[in-house]
């Protein structure tokens, strides 16, 4: 394996408009960027699972709108520019990846992004681990926004970030982006 040139790892925080109570669950994140250029994101969801839709692995298969349940989300920015990269991952195998020029501004991108994805949900944990060939991530230094979307058993949506700037859910604010790798 090649060596790691950075690795940072962090939990998730509940957006601050729903209560902790209402989906007992926490939210850790791994990031390791390797000095190839490759990169593996490991999202550690663990707590009350039985409350939380997990929809079990089927393949990896690239699809829209994975926010609207359970997904995993990786934000990726050079610094000091406005665009940005989005990638969704969902427990299923689902996932999407987007290049915008600046705030949910999509940009024309002909970069195409195939993971490999695992996904092993257990009574205990659900863990997601996304590999991406070198060149998926723009250079360093990067800005980085981790967050995850976790739709409960009654259908209502959790939203989990690394931080949340505003008083409602977005995670395509650059002030979101708060992680740093050199």
């Amino acid at each position: 394996m090649d060596p790691i040139r950075a690795h940072l790892t962090t939990q998730l925080m509940a957006h601050p408009t729903v209560p902790k109570a209402s989906l007992p669950v926490t939210v850790n994140v791994t990031v390791t960027c390797f000095s190839n250029g490759a990169v593996e994101c490991r999202y550690d969801l663990t707590g009350a699972l039985d409350h939380c839709l997990l929809p079990p692995y089927a393949q990896t298969h690239q699809a829209d709108e994975l926010w609207q349940h359970t997904c995993f989300e990786t934000f990726v920015a050079e610094a000091d520019q406005p665009g940005y990269r989005e990638f969704n991952w969902a427990p299923s195998g689902g996932y999407a990846a987007y290049q915008f020029s600046d705030y949910r501004t999509i940009a024309q991108s002909t970069d195409t992004v195939v993971p490999l994805i695992t996904s092993t949900v257990s009574e205990a944990q659900a863990t997601l681990i996304v590999r991406l060939r070198a060149g998926a991530w723009p250079a360093s230094p990067l800005q980085i926004g981790l967050s995850a979307v976790i739709e409960g058993v009654d259908g209502v949506l959790h939203y989990f970030a690394a931080h949340h700037p505003l008083n409602r859910p977005d995670f395509h604010d650059r002030r979101g982006f708060v992680l740093r790798i050199a």
